[in-house]
C-alpha cells in the first residue's frame, strides 16, 4: 500500500484513493481470521498452557539491559520503516523524480524486505550477530546513496534500504529467543512493543520537522544515520546468548528454558 499511494493518487487526480489503498489489505487479512474464529473458539479452552510461572514485574523488567537492548533494536528498525514508507516517495519527487516512480521505488523496497526476512529465520542464531552488522551495512550504503547520488542508483538504494528493513522479523524473534518462560515472553513482548512504537510513532513526525527547520533534507538524513547506528549497536547487543531472566530478581531454573539462545 505504501508503494501503490502515490499512483493511484496521481491516477484518479485525488489523494483520496491513494489513502483508500491502504484499507484494502486489511480487510483481506481478516477475512481468513473470521473464517478460523469458530473452531479457534472452539478448542481454545482445551489448547491453552497452563501458567509455569509467575509474570515479571515492568519495574523489574525496565532494568534489564536485555530488555533495553530489544526495546532499542526493535524502536530503530520501526522507525526505519515508518520513515521510508511515509517519506521516501516525497523526498524522491522533490528531487525530480517522477511521483509514480518515487511510489513504485517504496514498494520496490516494502517487498524486498519480506523474502529477507524468511532468509534470516532460516539463519544459525550463532550468525545473528553477523546478520545484524551486514544488513546495517546494507542500511549505511542506502543512505548515503541516497544523500550522494538520489537520482543516479535510487532503485539500488532502495533494494538495500529493504535488505536491512528485513532485520525487523529478528527484532521479533529475539523477544522470544531471550526469555525462558512463556510469562516472561508475554511479558516482555508488551514492553519491547509498547515503547518502541511510541518511539517509532515519533520518528516521521521528527524526520518531517527536521525538513520544515533547516529547509531541506540533510537534517533528516543525518536523523536516518542515527537510527541505524542505534540499531546495529542495540543488535548486536540483542544477539548475545543470554536471557531475561538472568536479569530478574528470582530468575526461573533453567529446566523452565523456554527460548534458545544464539552464540555470537
Amino acid at each position: 500500500s505504501a508503494g501503490l499511494t502515490e499512483p493511484i493518487a496521481s491516477f484518479f487526480s485525488t489523494w483520496r484513493w491513494g489513502l483508500a489503498a491502504w484499507a484494502v489489505l486489511p480487510v483481506v487479512a481478516a477475512i481468513p481470521w473470521i473464517l478460523a474464529r469458530p473452531q479457534r473458539t472452539a478448542t481454545a479452552a482445551a489448547a491453552a498452557p497452563k501458567a509455569s510461572g509467575t509474570r515479571p514485574a515492568l519495574r523489574d523488567l525496565i532494568k534489564s539491559r536485555t530488555v533495553l537492548a530489544l526495546t532499542l533494536f526493535f524502536a530503530s528498525l520501526s522507525a526505519l520503516a515508518y520513515i521510508a514508507f511515509g517519506w521516501f516517495a516525497l523526498y524522491l519527487s522533490d528531487l525530480g523524480i517522477a511521483s509514480h516512480v518515487a511510489g513504485t521505488m517504496v514498494a520496490v523496497l516494502a517487498g524486498v524486505s519480506m523474502p529477507v526476512s524468511v532468509i534470516i529465520a532460516r539463519i544459525n542464531p550463532r550468525h545473528y550477530r553477523l546478520v545484524v552488522i551486514v544488513l546495517g551495512c546494507c542500511f549505511t550504503a542506502s543512505l548515503a546513496g541516497l544523500a550522494l547520488a538520489p537520482t543516479s542508483g535510487t532503485w539500488l538504494w532502495m533494494i538495500l534500504f529493504g535488505i536491512g528493513n528485513g532485520l525487523f522479523s529478528l527484532s521479533l524473534a529475539f523477544i522470544g529467543m531471550r526469555a525462558r518462560t512463556p510469562e516472561t515472553t508475554a511479558a516482555t513482548s508488551g514492553v519491547v512493543q509498547g515503547i518502541g512504537y511510541l518511539f517509532a510513532g515519533a520518528g516521521p513526525i521528527l524526520f518531517g520537522l527536521l525538513n520544515a527547520w533547516t529547509g531541506g533534507w540533510t537534517g533528516s538524513l543525518v536523523l536516518l544515520f542515527v537510527l541505524v547506528g542505534l540499531t546495529v549497536v542495540s543488535g548486536i547487543a540483542a544477539s548475545r546468548p543470554r536471557f531475561i531472566d538472568d536479569d530478574l530478581p528470582t530468575a526461573p531454573e533453567p529446566a523452565a528454558q523456554h527460548g534458545v539462545a544464539g552464540t555470537s
